[in-house]
């Protein structure tokens, strides 16, 4: 689950835009996202009301609006990559019931790999 919050005063035709493209952040990470793969993103706004409301958007407004959405889709593919790299490397091993183990992945080993292969930001 990709939870999306922002204090951008956006509508809910904002919120799915952006929320859409949360899975480009996902798929930055190598994940397939295939059909049943049950991930599902969830987008919310904390503004208290829309500054601007659609209705009196003209045609100047409505102009500038794409470049300020492409930047904050670019936050959310930027962001949900990023989540996902550390909630994957700043895990702990942990022990379960019965004994069973899950092993935290290893940071520095993980880095070592990634510069090995010449990776840049």
């Amino acid at each position: 689950m990709i939870v999306l919050a922002t204090d951008a005063p956006l509508d809910s035709r904002g919120l799915g835009r952006l929320a859409a493209r949360a899975v480009f952040g996902l798929a930055r990470t190598g994940t397939p996202g295939h059909g049943g793969s049950g991930d599902f993103v969830i987008a919310f706004s904390t503004a208290t009301r829309n500054r601007v409301s659609s209705e009196k958007l003209g045609f100047y407004e409505t102009l500038h609006e794409q470049p300020l959405m492409d930047l904050f889709a670019l936050a959310v593919v930027e962001c949900v990559e990023e989540a996902i790299y550390n909630s994957l490397l700043m895990a702990h091993t942990t022990i379960g019931r019965h004994g069973h183990v899950r092993h935290a992945l290893p940071a520095d080993e993980v880095a070592r790999l990634v510069q090995g292969l010449g990776i840049r930001d």
